[in-house]
């Protein structure tokens, strides 16, 4: 168990006001006078609790999102399905024409073909941030998993609060 280093003594409250492990002299001296604490275990569950709603979320974002993409790539098949045979149709058409319809045929071939492929790159565009959603959701859910399996109360709190900066009021906002 490590020691507060002011007081050399054992780290057995949390102060919740300094998202802060510290001994029971720490808690009642002046640096952190009419602060809230709470005892380690009882912050380690709190966390806990929190971090495992807060995972489920995460992983509830990640199955919207995969339905998302899957939609998306749904609609990209269908551009593909719907431009093939209007780009038939508009060959069929114009074979039968003098001349002039056929420049006319090639451009109204070329407008379908930017049109596709407007659609396309905008909705691969949309499918590659839906892409890189779901790997920063799946980076950050294997974060808390991987916090959650430390069973050593006072390491579980300081993993979290050390390796996650500002995340550390994630105890302080979520108990409001």
């Amino acid at each position: 168990m490590e020691l507060y280093p002011e007081h050399k003594e054992k780290l057995k409250m949390f102060c919740v006001t300094d998202q802060q492990l510290v001994c029971t002299i720490g808690s009642d001296g002046e640096k952190h006078k009419g602060h809230k604490f709470t005892p380690v275990k009882e912050a380690a569950a709190l966390l806990r609790k929190k971090l495992e709603k807060f995972g489920q979320r995460i992983a509830d974002d990640i199955n919207a999102t995969e339905r998302l993409a899957n939609t998306q790539m749904q609609g990209m098949a269908n551009t593909v399905d719907k431009a093939q045979p209007l780009r038939t149709q508009v060959s069929r058409q114009f074979r039968e024409m003098h001349h002039f319809l056929r420049r006319r045929e090639d451009e109204i071939k070329n407008d379908l073909k930017h049109k596709e492929l407007n659609d396309l790159e905008e909705m691969s565009d949309t499918l590659d941030t839906i892409e890189t959603v779901m790997s920063e959701s799946r980076v950050l859910e294997a974060m808390v998993a991987s916090v959650l399996e430390i069973t050593d109360s006072e390491k579980f709190i300081k993993s979290w609060t050390e390796n996650n900066g500002d995340s550390g009021t994630f105890i302080q906002t979520q108990s409001q």
